[in-house]
């Protein structure tokens, strides 16, 4: 269930809470109607031939998703009119510009789940001679999917530290054959793991790309790739990547690239092998893993992404 809708102002940075059980709470605004929220209907491209029957399923994709919202402008507050408030609406759905749609859930079960879509405002239509005066929103998003606000990160560094207080535990001495009572201990301060591979359990609905930085510490890298061995995708990198380097593999759609992450963002796109794949998660299961020609145990690898939903 939608418990409420935070509405942001991406030039601004104003935010307007609208509270769907209380609108006395949200400023003046009562939310009467919300369309838009489910999955669109695909669209495709597709091939007929005169001798078969049917055809050939080419492409598919997800359209630009239209939400329309229904307002009322309701006065709270002492000496507030309507105008008043539709002229805030003004402020926090401005025409041709950018704002962003939270929407706060809660299940049956009291888990709450908050996503966000942006999109452009393109219509703001307030019956100005209307006995319940209100406005008609509509918010084009030109990227469908609805994005979690939390990013999830998945690290494979492979040193973990094992050093814990007290250095040495009074309580467990063990016994020599010099005097009965073993004095020493050594404690290591961490250790080097030799994990290249991780399960990662994607809770979207839909494929998801994610951002991958690879930094080569203590030595070079050569050739590093990386993999889903749950989708058999693999992308093969023919550089080496010097110590202290950092190499960004952004795998999302319409951000697909590889670049330095030195600040420069240095376009590195042109050392992909050709028949390397822009991997993804899938929902569910994910074996995600690196490797390198040589010195992947050099190989810091990070995993930060957000998961997508076709609808709320």
């Amino acid at each position: 269930m939608i418990k409420a809708v935070t509405v942001t102002n991406l030039e601004t940075g104003d935010d307007l809470l609208l509270t769907l059980a209380s609108p006395e709470t949200s400023q003046g605004f009562a939310v009467l109607d919300m369309s838009g929220l489910g999955p669109e209907q695909a669209t495709l491209n597709s091939s007929e031939w005169v001798t078969i029957d049917g055809g050939t399923i080419d492409a598919t994709h997800m359209p630009i998703r239209h939400i329309t919202m229904r307002l009322r402008f309701i006065p709270t507050r002492w000496q507030e009119s309507v105008a008043d408030i539709r002229r805030k609406s003004y402020i926090y759905f401005p025409l041709k510009k950018r704002v962003k749609l939270t929407f706060h859930q809660e299940s049956y079960q009291h888990k709450f789940r908050n996503l966000y879509i942006e999109g452009c405002i393109t219509k703001n239509s307030p019956p100005i001679w209307s006995k319940e005066e209100g406005c008609d929103l509509e918010i084009v998003c030109d990227d469908p999917h609805f994005k979690s606000v939390e990013e999830k990160t998945e690290s494979y560094s492979q040193i973990r530290g094992v050093f814990h207080f007290p250095f040495i535990d009074h309580e467990m001495i063990v016994p020599t054959e010099d005097d009965g009572r073993l004095h020493g201990f050594r404690f290591p301060i961490g250790e080097i793991m030799n994990y290249r591979e991780k399960d990662i359990i994607c809770n979207s609905t839909i494929d998801t790309g994610a951002i991958f930085t690879m930094k080569a510490v203590n030595g070079s890298v050569v050739n590093p790739y990386l993999y889903n061995r749950t989708t058999h995708e693999r992308m093969d990198m023919e550089h080496t990547i010097a110590p202290g380097e950092i190499v960004i593999f952004d795998t999302r759609e319409g951000h697909k690239s590889i670049y330095s992450g030195d600040g420069r963002e240095l376009k590195l796109i042109q050392y992909l092998a050709i028949d390397s794949e822009f991997i993804k998660l899938i929902p569910g299961l994910n074996q995600v893993g690196f490797g390198a020609e040589e010195g992947a145990k050099n190989v810091d690898l990070t995993i930060n992404y957000r998961e997508l939903y076709q609808g709320i």
